[in-house]
């Protein structure tokens, strides 16, 4: 009986913090409860599919305030700035500081660097079909858009293929070949893609360090 009221009063705080870094009472805790829960602690009940609508969630509305705030960037400049809002670094470091009381006590064996964002996706996942769209935006806008976000560097060797590729009329796109290894050490096979076809990959610990490596590597051939 002790230990299951600890539980619970774990559970009640955790609800609790989460509460106050969303700004709102949630209505439907199971839904919430899944999206802290990582698939380490159960395989069957876990969060990925809610990190999953998370991720489009997210990029929607990022999309959607940057298309809105700047009128006269053209579609590559706003690209770019959308993916450096949404990278997992710059997640990873919004999660741990908003909301490291409440992934104290979420369910999990472990947790990692990379796992931050993941949980932040899922909330905000969760929160969209909780609360709908309208408040999703609100909750992005107060966590994620605030004025401070990650912007793109001048000399961004993504940013600068990217340019290159669009003065030469080509498309430029990055792609998931593959991954392996657990959640808390997993590498990713990334492809560089030119006008649909795959030119170079390579394997690294983060998409995002892949893309930059194939990047790099690319503009160093071609100067």
């Amino acid at each position: 009986i002790k230990i299951l009221k600890k539980l619970l009063g774990l559970e009640r705080r955790c609800f609790s913090d989460l509460e106050k870094c969303l700004g709102f009472s949630v209505k439907n805790n199971k839904i919430y409860q899944k999206a802290l829960t990582h698939k380490s602690f159960d395989k069957n009940w876990n969060n990925e599919r809610l990190e999953f609508l998370g991720d489009a969630i997210l990029s929607s509305i990022v999309s959607e305030s940057l298309f809105l705030q700047s009128p006269s960037q053209e579609e590559g400049e706003l690209s770019l700035k959308r993916d450096a809002i949404i990278s997992r670094s710059n997640l990873n470091k919004i999660a741990k500081r908003r909301f490291q009381n409440v992934l104290f006590h979420y369910k999990t064996k472990f947790i990692s660097e990379n796992m931050y964002g993941n949980f932040l996706e899922a909330i905000i996942g969760a929160v969209y079909l909780d609360k709908g769209l309208k408040l999703t935006k609100e909750v992005v806008k107060r966590l994620i858009l605030t004025g401070e976000e990650a912007t793109v560097k001048n000399q961004d060797f993504k940013s600068e293929l990217y340019l290159l590729a669009k003065k030469q009329k080509q498309k430029i796109n990055f792609v998931q070949m593959d991954q392996k290894g657990p959640d808390h050490k997993k590498s990713h096979k990334i492809g560089l893609m030119i006008d649909e076809k795959i030119i170079d990959f390579c394997w690294s610990p983060t998409i995002k360090e892949a893309e930059i490596k194939l990047s790099q590597k690319m503009l160093s051939q071609i100067k």
